[in-house]
């Protein structure tokens, strides 16, 4: 309990989820059911080479130099019929 708390010093997240634009709306949807997170940024980094949901939580997602693309959150994701679709700005990620 103490260590999902202690994700965040000062501020600052030290290990945040980021997708890539090529993320589809249903894997945003599986790290909140999972994880319980409603927004999740959407940076400039390449896909992972598995879009498995395992591999979303892994560091290869993560990148803390990337440029911020935009942010999803789940009340943006309501809106979209399908959820295979990606996360690609006129979708449902915003600048």
């Amino acid at each position: 309990m103490v260590r999902a708390v202690k994700r965040h010093k000062n501020g600052f997240i030290t290990d945040p989820i980021i997708f890539s634009p090529n993320h589809a709306v249903a894997h945003m949807l599986d790290i909140k059911a999972r994880l319980g997170f409603c927004g999740i940024p959407i940076t400039d980094t390449p896909s992972p080479p598995s879009l498995e949901p395992d591999a979303l939580c892994s560091s290869e997602t993560r990148s803390l130099g990337a440029k911020l693309v935009g942010i999803v959150t789940s009340r943006d994701a309501q809106f979209v019929d399908q959820a295979n679709v990606p996360n690609t700005r006129g979708y449902c990620c915003f600048p």
